[in-house]
């Protein structure tokens, strides 16, 4: 069994104490100063092989190429449709269209042609299992180029950031900008609108014929649209239809009044007592008066003279009652003169049943007329309506036509300015930053020296934990009765002699493991 101390020289007193009160801090130490010549070989080994790798290994460079993607430019749209004339509406640019142009840049044809254009293809292979056609060597050249490609969307911004590494930092800035250059060749061919404008001209000169011909047709129907003589010969047509009912309506009104006229008339006398005159007997009345006075003066005379019962006044009573009755039969009839005449109101109902007899037939006539008329109407408004579907027809090809014509030719100009823009490299992307030769390259000598430093402590430190791991040598009492399991008694410390003994051996309150 053997025991090894950890000797702490020195006056300093602090950090023994440290040591004291910290047991995991002790026990790493103590085992560092027991393989201190490993942990120095393994260390200054490593930092001497890194540091020659670091020196043989060549620099890489990085180059970075910036593309903007904006929506300032709209696509002409291949259809039929008429579009609105309006501003277009400039639409934020979406996570999927950056993506979109990430994937044009890293494609297959761009890549091939960027390899061929910067001499990247790796030379014939003499080993068995090496690319050694040109195809082989072009798909290892592609392969390696795309691994080495780092292309991606910014963060929060419409760029895209295309980087590559090489150790020659000439070539990573040519192979970058021959990138963009073929990468806005292969934007404008895949958003481009080749072949449009030829399209949509030889459509519009195709409609331009066809609105001719059917406006010569026009021209041959005359200047009156068979509709509009349609629309007045139906008003017509329902005019004498309505006169036709009113007509007929007056017909029967004419029979009826006719009807009641004759009935009226069979019983109204044809004629009638126009004038009566009544004329009294003057003469008489006045001798009839003269003798009823003379009379009633003689009967005063004798009553005067004589008793009422005298015969000769009853005598004359009775004559004076004679003569009243006289006088009042000839004025109760009097001698009458009667005038007659032809009736008025029969004469009336003769001339009212002669002109609704009249009127009648002339009623009759004109609803015979009238009815002819709307036969004619009729057909004349079938002949005009067929007219007018064949009218309206070339009227409709001429303005469909028309509207194709204007459609097309509209577009037509849209798709010359497309191809305008095209030729201008007047693109929805851009170079926002060219490529540039890197002076500095991506890890500098001093991150290098301190990784390598990093590196061999690492390894150093492992190494010395697995030689301590895999020793077998008992160090302190509670390992040997951990190991044993009998009970320790007893632990006897390496022989010192007294110039190598520590100070702690000869002080104990110096000792920092207690």
């Amino acid at each position: 069994m053997r025991e090894d101390h950890l000797l702490v020289a020195g006056p300093d007193d602090q950090l023994a104490r440290n040591l004291s009160r910290n047991p995991l801090l002790r026990d790493m130490v103590a085992v560092a100063f027991r393989h201190r010549r490993l942990l120095l070989t393994t260390f200054f080994a490593v930092l001497v092989g890194a540091v020659l790798v670091v020196a043989i290994i060549p620099k890489t460079y990085q180059s970075s190429l910036k593309i903007l993607v904006r929506n300032e430019r709209a696509d002409p749209v291949v259809s039929s449709a008429p579009e609105a004339n309006q501003a277009p509406t400039i639409l934020p640019i979406t996570e999927e269209q950056l993506n979109s142009e990430v994937e044009l840049i890293k494609a297959e044809d761009v890549l091939r042609k960027v390899v061929l254009e910067n001499g990247l293809t790796p030379r014939k292979s003499r080993l068995p299992w090496g690319p050694h056609s040109n195809e082989e060597r072009m798909a290892t050249a592609v392969r390696g180029f795309r691994m080495g490609l780092d292309a991606g969307p910014m963060p929060r911004s419409n760029l895209i950031e295309v980087k590559y590494e090489s150790t020659n930092p000439q070539l990573a800035a040519r192979v970058l900008n021959t990138l963009g250059e073929l990468y806005l060749q292969k934007h404008m061919e895949v958003r481009g609108t080749s072949g449009q404008y030829a399209f949509f001209t030889q459509e519009a000169e195709r409609y331009r014929k066809i609105m001719d011909d059917a406006e010569a047709k026009l021209s041959e129907a005359g200047p009156t649209a068979p509709e509009l003589a349609r629309n007045l010969t139906v008003q017509k047509l329902k005019d004498s239809e309505e006169a036709l009912q009113q007509t007929a309506a007056l017909i029967a009104e004419t029979q009826r009044r006719l009807t009641a006229l004759e009935q009226q008339k069979a019983t109204t006398p044809p004629r009638m007592t126009t004038q009566t005159r009544k004329s009294d007997n003057q003469a008489l009345l006045q001798n009839l008066k003269s003798t009823l006075l003379t009379l009633q003066l003689k009967r005063t005379e004798l009553l005067t003279k004589f008793q009422p019962t005298y015969r000769p006044v009853q005598e004359l009573e009775q004559q004076i009652a004679e003569t009243e009755k006289a006088i009042t039969a000839e004025e109760n009839a009097p001698a009458r003169d009667e005038t007659t005449d032809q009736n008025p109101v029969n004469q009336w109902e003769s001339s009212e049943i002669a002109k609704a007899t009249a009127d009648l037939a002339g009623l009759q006539a004109r609803s015979t007329a009238l009815e002819r008329t709307i036969s004619d109407y009729n057909q004349r408004a079938q002949a005009l309506n067929q007219d007018s579907i064949k009218y309206q027809d070339m009227a409709r090809t001429a303005k469909t036509a028309e509207d194709n014509y204007l459609l097309y030719t509209h577009k037509s100009e849209e798709a010359r300015i497309d191809d305008t823009l095209d030729q201008k490299r007047i693109l929805n992307v851009a170079i926002a930053e060219s490529a540039h030769v890197p002076a500095l390259p991506v890890t500098p000598t001093s991150l290098r020296l301190l990784l390598s430093v990093a590196l061999a402590f690492l390894v150093s430190v492992i190494t010395v934990a697995a030689a301590e791991f895999f020793d077998p040598t008992f160090r302190t009492p509670a390992e040997v009765a951990g190991a044993l399991a009998p009970p320790l008694l007893v632990s006897l410390p390496r022989l010192l002699t007294q110039e190598s003994a520590p100070r702690y051996l000869a002080d104990p309150s110096h000792n920092p493991l207690g």
